[in-house]
């Protein structure tokens, strides 16, 4: 329910091996921690399922040092996805570990943690944004909030205390060698000035990692990018640009691109590569081989996301039809061989994403022919079971918890509007239905769940 699924490196079987002798599955728990602008505190932005800690109630040091992050290294070393990673674990299991999340950490294991310390931290802590994209909510974006979903922002636990934060990280600061910084507009964000001036000033040569809309530029950001040791990667999801502003509402094509150019420019003097992050859903997967071939041709890598949710924008619940016209098209699609690494690396990822939509036909042509549930009442009964199915080895929160929790946020709905929701979300995946109840809240769930109501007949 957010942005899943990112396809990367295939996996290699050069694992890291644990002194135990089992090979380390994920290096994200290890090695990282996440800040959500919700105040939770995650090992990655994939497992959304295990909470770590919320801030402020609890310090940094608490968070890393505590017993529920050692709860995870150890069901991980024991291969356990149950503890929030069962999207990696299924995919693992499958012999799809390209299409894991794990995958993105797997660059951690060449960093050493001294004294038990982190070596990256990933920060999505403000919602402050310019853009109302499609895809997205007012969760990730001030503007949706604002203007679409006509609400005051939600609270930002990193933000109102952003001093005692900084202060809490000071002493990881010298043990980091990355630091990641996404969601809303980064540059937008007086928290990440903050604390990109506390990190030059502890440790200049940490490597500060922007995830930015490409929209915000002036002379003061180009000042500080030039000082400090940035890569920074851009979100677009077109090349075309009738389907990107269609897209990324309040974007102006032209003024992205050019800042595109000063990005790329940065980056190849320090020796990164440039990053394009995209969304692959219905407004543009007709595009994606072309994207591809773009990316190739200019020396950027691809980091691709598919929707999960909103439902309205996701193809892996498209009618098997539309999803076998799909799949053509990428079978169908062909690429130059430039040798370098950046266009085999975006090659194994097109080819997960193949695979990926591959898996999703062979789902929905299995079931297709069975009967659709209708009723409240009987909707009710297939959430309970659905519920009742999932193993929960952490016994934190019972059934009975997320079950009433579902149907207090369709207190909110007519019952036609209640039924449309339930039909909608027993379509899920239900560990990420409880993953994200895990780290969100009700009003939070809401403005999901309305998202479903608006957009029932795009679904």
């Amino acid at each position: 329910m957010g942005i899943l699924n990112t396809f990367s490196k295939i996996f290699s079987k050069r694992q890291v091996v644990l002194e135990s002798g089992n090979p380390l599955v994920c290096e994200a728990p290890f090695k990282s921690l996440r800040f959500e602008h919700s105040g939770k505190v995650l090992a990655s932005c994939y497992n959304r399922g295990y909470v770590l800690g919320e801030f402020p109630k609890n310090s940094l040091q608490e968070i890393w040092f505590g017993e529920r992050i050692k709860a995870l290294k150890e069901a991980l070393n024991n291969n356990d996805f149950s503890l929030g990673c069962q999207t990696c674990g299924r995919n693992i299991q499958q012999g799809n570990r390209a299409a894991s999340g794990a995958a993105q950490y797997d660059y951690l294991k060449h960093w050493k943690g001294k004294k038990g310390f982190p070596v990256m931290f990933d920060f999505e802590i403000g919602s402050t944004c310019n853009f109302e994209c499609v895809m997205c909510s007012g969760e990730y974006s001030s503007s949706i909030r604002k203007n679409r979903e006509g609400k005051t922002p939600y609270t930002a636990p990193f933000e109102d205390n952003i001093d005692l934060f900084v202060e809490q990280l000071t002493p990881f600061l010298p043990h980091l060698k990355e630091m990641r910084f996404l969601g809303g507009e980064p540059f937008l964000m007086r928290s990440h000035q903050k604390i990109w001036d506390k990190s030059l000033a502890v440790n200049p040569q940490i490597m500060l990692s922007v995830l930015t809309n490409g929209s915000v530029m002036n002379s003061r950001i180009k000042e500080m990018l030039e000082e400090g040791n940035f890569k920074v990667s851009v979100s677009i999801d077109s090349i075309v640009k009738s389907t990107y502003e269609s897209i990324r509402v309040n974007g102006v094509f032209e003024e992205v691109m050019e800042n595109i150019k000063y990005f790329h420019k940065l980056n190849k003097e320090r020796g990164y590569t440039m990053n394009f992050n995209l969304c692959v859903m219905r407004q543009n997967w007709f595009e994606i081989p072309d994207y591809f071939k773009y990316c190739n041709e200019n020396g950027i890598e691809v980091v691709l996301h598919t929707i999960e949710f909103p439902l309205h924008c996701a193809i892996w619940n498209l009618p098997s039809m539309k999803l076998q016209e799909i799949l053509n098209l990428y079978e169908q699609a062909s690429f130059n061989k430039f040798g370098d690494a950046n266009s085999v690396k975006n090659t194994s990822t097109f080819n997960a994403l193949v695979s990926q939509v591959r898996n999703w036909l062979a789902h929905s042509i299995s079931n297709e022919g069975k009967s659709v549930t209708r009723g409240i009442e009987q909707l009710k009964i297939v959430l309970n079971t659905k519920l009742s199915t999932y193993a929960l080895k952490e016994r934190d929160r019972e059934k009975e918890y997320y079950f009433n929790f579902i149907l207090n946020v369709c207190d909110e709905f007519t019952e036609e509007e209640t039924e449309v929701v339930l039909h909608a979300i027993n379509q899920l995946k239900i560990d990420l239905l409880i993953n994200e109840i895990n780290v969100s809240t009700k009003e939070r769930i809401y403005e999901r769940f309305k998202l479903i109501t608006l957009h029932a007949k795009e679904i």
